[in-house]
């Protein structure tokens, strides 16, 4: 399973991926690359491996490469099974084209007041989050794909049991032995609606 979480700047990706490798055990975040310098609290190696543009140039094993403004992502080809990815929309189409399978997407849509307010928080300038904001929506066609979850509203608490319902629906669908998930020893059921 590659699970590829998506949504606009600010929507909350990085706290529910983190939130679900802690939920589902058999699931492991791809540590992806990037040149751009560590947020206050992040890591080298734990949240990005961190490296200079000349290094991620020369890095032959690396897709799903992005560029926001100076500033280059990447993730490495050998990293995909049963992984959880953050990706804008050209990351997601990219990974469909790469011909592999069983890639399921959550899409955060909160609404764009709430990522204003997040982002504020965060510290990003408001010129960057308007031109972020304005950027995300037009680009993301998450509606086109089979496998998706789209969450609009929600605390992390109900986000996070609505994407783990999701998963575990399709786990359970895929290989119910290969499953595993903290504290639950048979599958809830689920209503994401």
């Amino acid at each position: 399973m590659i699970l590829v979480i998506q949504g606009l700047t600010g929507s909350g990706k990085t706290t529910l991926r983190n939130s679900l490798l802690k939920e589902h055990l058999f699931l492991s975040k791809c540590l992806g690359y990037t040149t751009r310098s560590p947020r206050k609290g992040e890591v080298d190696g734990v949240d990005y491996k961190f490296i200079s543009a000349e290094d991620f140039n020369k890095n032959p094993n690396l897709f799903l490469k992005k560029n926001i403004g100076e500033k280059k992502y990447g993730v490495s080809k050998q990293c995909m099974k049963n992984k959880i990815l953050i990706l804008d929309d050209n990351g997601a189409k990219e990974l469909e084209d790469s011909n592999l399978d069983n890639i399921h997407y959550i899409y955060l849509k909160p609404p764009v007041e709430e990522l204003i307010k997040r982002l504020k928080l965060r510290g990003d300038k408001e010129v960057e989050i308007n031109k972020r904001i304005k950027d995300d929506l037009k680009s993301f066609s998450f509606c086109k794909r089979k496998s998706v979850l789209v969450i609009s509203r929600g605390n992390i608490k109900e986000i996070v049991n609505k994407a783990s319902c999701f998963i575990e629906q399709i786990a359970s669908a895929e290989d119910l032995n290969n499953f595993k998930s903290k504290n639950r020893e048979v599958f809830p059921r689920c209503n994401l609606n």
